[in-house]
């Protein structure tokens, strides 16, 4: 059953592949390599140009907006007793796009994609109803499909119920809040299968077995391109520099990290942003696959004391725990 060290694992392994992957987003693998011949040379926080980050408002080794979402997820179940509110949900961006965060001093929102900043803003004219506002944007752009569901879903893995299947389609309920596309939901399924089935004891070779039946659930529409690229093995064969921010390859760096779960975090997480393309998004979804598999004790130390507000996350990661552990009791 899943714990605290899961939980502190999940959240953190997000956080750390966020801000590990935000110094070089939508660069180049040649401009990356220019930075960094080998992983050695990388640090943390590298010495790049950060103009970016800057422009942004984000402070070094801090989590960009992949985190922050995924910390509202799990403030929702924090404040459910873990359930599903999506209007709950809904209010918390809008109010994070108006306000920031302040409980961290910020007053605006960090970097969020254009795709859920439209959404957001429509919450405010359908407030009850968040799904109808993203399928209204999603059918003005036909065949998009952006990662920005997929990016924060790891955490609906470390909830306690042992039922998989309502687990998924609460997490598939979260993802449609922001993004309507089918693609989405496989890739927010399969996420989210792999780091339940962590969490929950599954034999380990039987985890990917399952993630990829989540590929059937949507109809032949998108089927064979998602079994496409869940069964890519290299990351070569993700062209991750290449449509950058779509969701299929996002989920594809979360599956790429359970089967190369024996590898170091670090090591791990830099063979995905060395890629190039969108780094920080990439490695916050492989992160929370390998932070809930290694658990929190696992993870890099001396990088996470480095992150600011490290000790807010923190304090949600055990409210988190408590809550679903009290919702498990009842």
């Amino acid at each position: 059953m899943t714990n605290l060290n899961n939980i502190l694992g999940c959240a953190f392994g997000v956080a750390l592949g966020d801000a590990m992957g935000a110094y070089l987003e939508f660069r180049s693998p040649g401009t990356i390599a220019r930075y960094f011949p080998t992983k050695d040379d990388y640090k943390f926080p590298p010495d790049v140009d950060t103009t970016h980050l800057i422009h942004r408002g984000e402070k070094p080794c801090h989590w960009t907006d992949d985190t922050t979402q995924m910390i509202f997820i799990m403030e929702m179940l924090i404040e459910t007793g873990d359930q599903i509110d999506l209007v709950n949900f809904s209010k918390k961006l809008v109010n994070w796009l108006d306000n920031g965060v302040p409980e961290i001093g910020e007053t605006r929102s960090s970097d969020c994609g254009g795709l859920t900043i439209c959404v957001i803003r429509d919450f405010r004219h359908h407030p009850t109803d968040p799904k109808r506002c993203a399928k209204g944007q999603w059918e003005s752009r036909p065949g998009h499909s952006p990662n920005g569901s997929v990016m924060r879903t790891a955490i609906m893995g470390c909830r306690k119920s042992d039922d998989y299947v309502q687990c998924i389609s609460d997490s598939i309920q979260v993802g449609l809040t922001t993004h309507y596309d089918q693609r989405c939901s496989v890739s927010v399924a399969v996420i989210t299968s792999i780091v339940w089935d962590i969490v929950h004891g599954t034999p380990e070779d039987e985890i990917l077995d399952r993630a990829f039946k989540c590929c059937e659930w949507f109809g032949e529409q998108h089927r064979e391109e998602c079994e496409r690229y869940f069964n890519m093995t290299e990351l070569d064969e993700l062209e991750l520099n290449d449509m950058i921010g779509y969701s299929l390859k996002c989920m594809a760096c979360g599956v790429w990290a359970f089967r190369n779960r024996d590898k170091d975090f670090r090591d791990a997480i830099l063979d995905i942003i060395f890629q190039g393309g969108d780094t920080d998004t990439n490695a916050a979804v492989a992160g929370g696959v390998l932070g809930a598999y290694k658990g929190y004790d696992n993870l890099p130390q001396d990088y996470i004391e480095k992150m600011p507000h490290h000790d807010y996350l923190y304090q949600k990661a055990v409210d988190l725990e408590r809550t679903t552990t009290s919702s498990t009791q009842t």
